[in-house]
């Protein structure tokens, strides 16, 4: 059994070091079609949020943890936050797969190294929630839970989003 632990171990910490870049990708994909509908700021604030929604943050700890210039920048595009996510998981068949791969995913490797209580966190319940309602049907994602899908799904959409920003930044 210890070996097993091992393995899933070592897939979190993969899934880990991808998190930072693959939110990043995910901000400048969605700052990017704000920034058509909102002030360049406002874009960027509500690309941050609807990033942390899909992730499936705690929404109060996250506001909580902002200073307070940026909590008010926060409140002026709230009631933005969750039509947005909404539209990115439910318009956007390579975002949905990429959340779906990347909650299922990580809700096995946890449910395996972790107790209870850790799955007890608002943050799973979050992922749970999302699962329940925009989770693959079975046939739409193959193995939604298969860590080297998910990881190719990861780097490929992360590799995507650099090259569509250096094609514009070119």
């Amino acid at each position: 059994m210890f070996r097993l632990k091992k393995n899933f171990r070592s897939q979190l910490n993969a899934i880990a070091n991808l998190d930072s870049k693959l939110r990043f990708c995910l901000y400048l994909d969605l700052a990017s079609q704000y920034g058509t509908q909102m002030t360049p700021d406002s874009a960027k604030v509500l690309a941050i949020q609807v990033v942390n929604y899909l992730m499936g943050d705690d929404f109060v700890k996250v506001y909580d943890s902002l200073q307070p210039d940026v909590q008010s920048k926060v409140d002026t595009i709230k009631n933005l936050i969750e039509p947005k996510a909404v539209e990115a998981i439910t318009q956007n068949k390579r975002i949905r797969e990429l959340m779906i791969r990347l909650i299922m995913t990580t809700y096995l490797i946890y449910g395996v190294l972790f107790d209870k209580q850790w799955l007890d966190r608002s943050e799973m319940k979050n992922r749970q929630e999302l699962i329940r309602k925009y989770g693959s049907d079975g046939n739409e994602f193959s193995d939604v839970e298969n860590f080297e899908k998910y990881m190719i799904c990861a780097s490929d959409y992360i590799q995507n989003t650099q090259n569509i920003k250096l094609k514009k930044g070119a």
